[in-house]
């Protein structure tokens, strides 16, 4: 063997590399009907599998977007906690009508509705003396009563399912 020739074959194997590599990354785009798309070349346009974090994309009218979806996701979470706050606030404005409440209750419900008066964002493992399984199905029960008792107020400030 020559170097002509191994330079050819070690060239079309680099290619077919490459060429293996990009249809990885890439999904060939497709109509509804399952036809393909063409490019203005005639050859299906194919776009990444995967988009970066970082990639901001275009907004409906084409321009380009200032904010990545990840950035947005991230204010979306700040203002949920802003939220989570203020219902937190409210729960303990009305304590003693909860404690009442949950005074009357035997059982599970009950260690589960203290676990809750006590820190509201606690989870289903901070509950004592209850089985996760448990905890997790009566901490559902518990809050619904918890909203029906408080009553339309409850709903306006949703409590952040965990």
């Amino acid at each position: 063997m020559n170097g002509a020739i191994a330079y050819t074959i070690a060239r079309n194997q680099a290619g077919r590399f490459l060429k293996n590599q990009i249809e990885e990354q890439t999904v060939q785009l497709e109509n509804l009907d399952g036809t393909p798309v063409l490019d203005e070349f005639g050859k299906p346009k194919r776009i990444p599998r995967h988009v970066s974090f970082d990639d901001k994309g275009t907004e409906e009218d084409g321009e380009p977007r200032e904010t990545s979806l990840v950035e947005e996701k991230i204010v979306t979470r700040l203002s949920s906690e802003e939220t989570r706050k203020a219902w937190v606030g409210d729960i303990r404005r009305k304590m003693p009508l909860l404690e009442k409440l949950v005074r009357s209750w035997i059982g599970a419900k009950k260690a589960v509705g203290k676990a809750l008066l006590e820190d509201p964002e606690s989870t289903v493992r901070d509950v004592p003396g209850v089985p996760k399984s448990t905890a997790a199905r009566v901490r559902k029960t518990v809050l619904v009563e918890f909203r029906a008792a408080l009553g339309k107020q409850w709903d306006k400030n949703p409590a952040p399912e965990t």
